[in-house]
């Protein structure tokens, strides 16, 4: 399992280690994760392909075939998993944003022209350079999270602590009210197709009661909620503001504390491109 020199090993995430098998993927490591593979499958699948096993199981790295070939990932935290990995692999991050993050393929260019129509307006008007997964057609553009993955990476390998905390890379709920339903479900369909935001959700009718310019106002308002990271929020910010119809209208950000991570992996994976 030593690394050779110029190498760089392949991986294989159990079923407890999908958000750390995302994460290497970002930095261009071959990183498979399957949810719905047993113990007997990953060993036998890890031998054949000749990849380091990740774990957290206690009893899959007892397995004979997995001895000599597995990792023992002792933290449940991903900042601290993936320093655990970095001091036994010495990762480095030449290679970031390569990969898939749904299914781990290589990238390829394509040509500006070659998508247009297969991107939001907004993203083909704003967005220079596009890649491609060839496995599964996803489309990634640079954006406001590449910024943020580049920064989180950056905190972790430089020693600087900080890592992935919520400044750098955490998940936040936008709160966002609107005059009517139509200007509500406008501006929710225009995030989320723009991939500013993974979901939005519309609760439809509310009463606001508020000071404006000095008159009390007792108003039926929409509210948005909106699902996105918090790498995410300026860009989103910047867009309602462009999109709303309120001089000054309401985007609030409150951080997700905790999450299934099953759904914040689907942020993710809903935010990185289409």
């Amino acid at each position: 399992m030593n690394k050779e020199e110029g190498a760089r090993p392949k991986f294989y995430a159990d079923a407890m280690l999908g958000k750390l098998a995302r994460w290497l993927r970002t930095l261009g490591y071959d990183a498979a994760y399957s949810r719905r593979i047993s113990d007997r499958e990953l060993v036998e699948e890890a031998v054949r392909q000749g990849r380091v096993i990740l774990t957290r199981d206690t009893l899959l790295v007892k397995r004979r075939a997995a001895v000599g070939r597995s990792f023992f990932v002792e933290s449940g935290d991903i900042n601290e998993q993936l320093r655990q990995v970095d001091k036994r692999f010495e990762l480095d991050a030449s290679r970031a944003l390569t990969r898939c993050l749904r299914c781990n393929t290589v990238l390829r260019k394509i040509e500006r022209d070659l998508i247009r129509g297969g991107v939001p307006a907004y993203v083909y008007e704003t967005q220079k350079e596009f890649s491609k997964c060839p496995s599964c057609g996803r489309i990634y553009w640079a954006g406001t999270h590449r910024e943020g993955m580049i920064k989180t990476l950056s905190d972790i390998f430089s020693g600087r602590g900080g890592g992935m905390d919520k400044a750098a890379a955490g998940y936040v709920m936008v709160f966002v009210t609107t005059a009517n339903a139509q200007d509500a479900e406008r501006i929710g369909e225009k995030a989320v197709t723009e991939r500013l935001a993974a979901c939005c959700n519309i609760v439809p009718i509310m009463k606001s009661i508020y000071v404006w310019k000095g008159k009390l106002c007792k108003e039926p308002e929409c509210l948005c909620i909106f699902k996105t990271r918090r790498s995410h929020f300026e860009r989103l910010k910047k867009r309602i503001k462009e999109l709303h119809g309120y001089e000054v209208p309401e985007v609030i950000a409150v951080p997700i504390e905790a999450g299934l991570e099953e759904y914040l992996e689907w942020i993710d994976e809903s935010l990185a491109g289409r």
